[in-house]
């Protein structure tokens, strides 16, 4: 668990420097998206996938709030940042890739009325 922490503060610090956010923030976004992700993985054992994340969100959401506030500046540099570990790449992609090769398409074709 602390390798995937740390992994997502990385990642976050990462997704940062892309995002043009400025070099003296980097360490906050680090540990909101770190913090996000230790929600996660902590929920994650004892929710579901989804209420887990919407815990994870609401803590980056709070997080992004504090460090705002606290540096006078806008929470969108923390928020969006902080949120990065949370999104779902790997599985969107693989669900539009299926969609796209039309190999979901038992999923449209059957009976909903059940």
């Amino acid at each position: 668990m602390i390798l995937q922490i740390c992994a997502a503060m990385a990642g976050t610090v990462s997704f940062s420097l892309l995002f043009g956010v400025p070099r003296k923030f980097y360490p906050w976004c680090g540990l909101i998206g770190g913090a996000g992700w230790a929600v996660y993985v902590l929920f994650s054992n004892v929710w579901e996938a989804a209420a887990a994340s919407f815990a994870a969100t609401v803590a980056v959401i709070f997080l992004s709030r504090a460090a705002a506030v606290k540096n006078r500046c806008p929470a969108m540099i923390f928020l969006i940042s902080g949120i990065f570990p949370l999104v779902p790449g790997a599985g969107i992609y693989w669900t539009v890739y299926y969609l796209v090769t039309n190999q979901l398409s038992w999923l449209f074709t059957r009976d909903m009325r059940r």
